[in-house]
């Protein structure tokens, strides 16, 4: 349930929003890069994918027990956001799981049920449909708010 900066070694991060609901992400890096190929980017990504959390599932040798969100600034273009998003578990699907395991597995179908849910909202608010989406839900939604308020957004 904690937010951590990949390029800063996993160091915590916190979440607030301000007065206009804007979520900012507190002690996290900001560079400003001009990369000179595709490499440069997948260098930096590749060096902050490594330092997720993964461990062995039943279905999975290698599996994401987080979230990874990567906001990027492109001048002239606007803001692009890759999300990749840990695995769910089905608790009949595993049989042989730690407390942590179990409380990890739930805390992602938590995540995943609100970002489903935020995507639900969005959807009906779109066809002018009365919805209310719970971006508080989760802090992955929290972070992704802006991708379903900012009028000019493309998902």
């Amino acid at each position: 349930k904690k937010c951590y900066d990949l390029l800063q070694q996993r160091k915590e991060v916190v979440l607030r929003a301000d007065e206009c609901e804007q979520v900012h992400v507190r002690g996290a890096t900001t560079s400003c890069m001009v990369p000179t190929s595709a490499v440069d980017l997948e260098t930096v990504l590749a060096e902050a994918l490594r330092l997720r959390r993964s461990e062995v599932t039943q279905r999975n040798p290698v599996s994401s027990r987080s979230h990874a969100v990567c906001v990027l600034g492109v001048e002239g273009l606007g803001t692009l956001r890759f999300v990749d998003l840990a695995g769910s578990e089905r608790n009949y699907e595993t049989h042989h799981m730690s407390a942590r395991q179990h409380r990890d597995f739930a805390d992602i179908n938590i995540s995943l049920m609100a970002l489903k849910d935020c995507f639900r909202a969005h959807a009906e608010l779109i066809r002018h449909r009365p919805a209310r989406p719970p971006y508080r839900a989760s802090r992955l939604t929290r972070v992704l708010r802006s991708c379903f308020t900012d009028p000019l957004h493309k998902t």
